[in-house]
């Protein structure tokens, strides 16, 4: 495996679709660990995006960049990684919002950390912090990034601080911590593995 590895932290999630063009992503498998599936679609082609980004960029909200980032062909796989209580809460036709705007581009599944399979493969892994919760911990980052560090060998993550997103003080740093972890999980197995 690889010992190159990219970590990029942002404020607002949707500026993660920036590093994804940047580092000219095409046919990856993206690991979404997220309470948002952020896969709605732009009233605009992705061709229309690339051609009109000021006049376009304006009418974004965070919730369109994995669409975005699938209609270009950056990723061949998704899974979006939400928590149980999460999962429980949306309805039918959120998940079929979420296949329905995918499946012309890409693979998708939902799942929840303990059914995230071991992929064998590179992935990007995109992180909010609030898949621990938005108004109550629904898990801690100690759990979280155990549990994708047995599955995942990510060679680029972006993680997502969303503080607006996060109504407690304990979630803010519980969001701090889990950051810290990732970093700290993903860079030390990879020099352990020279």
């Amino acid at each position: 495996m690889t010992n190159h590895f990219l970590f990029y932290t942002v404020e607002r999630h949707g500026e993660v679709y920036k590093i994804w063009r940047r580092q000219k992503l095409k046919d990856e498998i993206l690991v979404h660990v997220d309470s948002h599936a952020d896969t709605a679609r732009l009233p605009y082609s992705a061709q229309q995006y690339r051609d009109e980004p000021e006049q376009i960029r304006g009418s974004m909200v965070v919730a369109e960049f994995v669409w975005l980032g699938a209609s270009e062909g950056m990723f061949s796989e998704v899974w979006w990684v939400a928590s149980e209580i999460q999962l429980k809460k949306l309805s039918p036709a959120y998940f079929a919002a979420f296949e329905g705007n995918l499946k012309p581009y890409c693979r998708c599944q939902v799942t929840t950390l303990d059914g995230l399979p071991k992929l064998q493969v590179p992935v990007i892994l995109d992180v909010d912090a609030d898949f621990l919760g938005m108004q109550h911990l629904f898990t801690t980052a100690q759990v979280a990034v155990e549990a994708l560090k047995k599955k995942l060998a990510p060679k680029l993550i972006t993680f997502s601080r969303s503080e607006n997103m996060l109504a407690t003080k304990e979630l803010k740093e519980e969001a701090k911590k889990f950051e810290e972890q990732l970093k700290l999980a993903f860079i030390n197995g990879r020099d352990k593995e020279q």
